[in-house]
This record gives C-alpha cells, sequence and structure tokens, in this order.
C-alpha cells in the first residue's frame, strides 16, 4: 500500500479583487514529491481539480485525472481491485508522457489529506484581504471532501 500526501505551503493572497491566490503545492506518493517540493501553482484550481477526480473515483467511475496548471504535471487515477486506486503522476514535457511516481491508495486516506490541504489553505486565507470568492470555493470543496467516500452528491452551488 502506498501513502500519499498532499501538501500546501507559502500562500500568496491578490494584492486586488481581481487577483488569484497561489501557493506551494504539491504532493509526497511513497516519498516522492510531485511534482516537486515546493511547487508553486493555482493552489486553489490544483486542489479544486484532484478533489473532482477524489469525487469521481469515489462515485464509481473507473478511472480520473486531475492537473497542476503552471507546467507539464497530471495525475491519472484508476480503480483497481480489493477498492483501491492505482495512482499515477505524470509529465507529458516534451509531448512524451513519463510516468514519475506511481502506487496504489486507499480513498479514504486520500479524501483526508485533500481535507487537511484544504482546510490549511482556508486557515491561511483567513482574515486576508480580497480572498472572499476563493474562500468561498474553498468552503465548498471542504463540504464535499467532509462527506464520507460515495456519499449522494451535493448540488452545484448557484453563482
Amino acid at each position: 500500500m502506498s501513502t500519499l500526501t498532499w501538501r500546501v505551503g507559502d500562500l500568496t493572497t491578490p494584492s486586488s479583487a481581481d487577483g488569484i491566490v497561489t501557493a506551494d503545492v504539491w504532493l509526497t506518493l511513497d516519498g516522492v514529491a510531485f511534482p516537486e517540493n515546493r511547487w508553486n501553482d493555482f493552489s486553489i484550481a490544483v486542489l479544486s481539480s484532484a478533489t473532482t477526480a477524489y469525487e469521481e473515483i469515489a462515485h464509481g467511475a473507473p478511472d480520473a485525472f486531475s492537473y497542476f496548471f503552471d507546467g507539464p504535471f497530471y495525475l491519472y487515477y484508476r480503480r483497481i481491485a480489493g477498492g483501491l486506486v492505482a495512482v499515477e503522476a505524470n509529465t507529458d514535457k516534451g509531448g512524451v508522457p513519463k510516468t514519475l511516481a506511481a502506487g496504489d491508495i486507499e480513498i479514504e486516506p486520500w479524501r483526508t489529506t485533500l481535507l487537511a490541504a484544504t482546510e490549511a489553505t482556508l486557515e491561511a486565507m483567513s482574515g486576508k484581504p480580497h480572498t472572499e470568492e476563493p474562500h468561498d470555493i474553498m468552503q465548498r470543496i471542504k463540504e464535499v471532501l467532509q462527506a464520507p467516500p460515495g456519499a449522494a452528491r451535493r448540488p452545484p452551488a448557484d453563482d
């Protein structure tokens, strides 16, 4: 059984209302940092993409993808026997796909590590100016991740 851990740190909030939130956001899969240790990216988009993939697998999809947005990095998730999920951390730099790390994980620890990264992001944004919309997005992600695997999906929020 492999260990997957999502990590976030050094959140940068926007200086204006039309700015974006960035942070160091990466994961470790059996000790291999992906895309690399302290990778800086659009953390809300990365965690949202990973949560969508988790939700798809938790609701029975045979496979799913999630993406990092600053570079050619993506994760491929595939259901396998015994209720496990095979995870591949990939790059397609130069147009040639390459797996940088791979392992089999259980769905519940996947959910809880995404939830912990989401909560850390929410805490880092707390009280910061120009983070109302990103905070709302992360709060919706947190609500999805608080439900156990296979729980009924919530309808999309009205925007």
